[in-house]
């Protein structure tokens, strides 16, 4: 009985499906006609909001020679010099790969 309605719902899905070409577009012919279109002129004008500064946020950065001070090898390791910043490893058993050489 089991086998007999997944038969009549595969039927019916191919019968459904198998209608959306009746309702496809015509094909229109693709050549161009040689014909030129002029447009009028379009002027486009834009201005800058501008914002008062409310608070401001503390730039970090590491530069190349930190890196090689602090002996700094993974991203995970330059990421903790970051404050607040926290990295956890969760130990998913993951190897990490650095590819990165300067």
């Amino acid at each position: 009985m089991v086998m007999r309605i997944k038969v009549q719902y595969i039927c019916m899905a191919f019968l459904y499906v198998g209608g959306f070409p009746l309702y496809a577009q015509k094909v229109t012919d693709d050549t161009i006609s040689g014909k030129t279109h002029y447009i009028d002129e379009v002027t486009v004008k834009a201005s800058v909001a501008t914002r008062k500064v409310t608070s401001t946020t503390p730039v970090q950065v590491l530069s190349h020679r930190q890196l090689q001070q602090q002996g700094i090898t993974d991203i995970a390791d330059a990421l903790r010099r970051f404050s607040g910043v926290n990295v956890k490893d969760y130990g998913g058993g993951w190897r990490y790969e650095n590819r990165f050489s300067a």
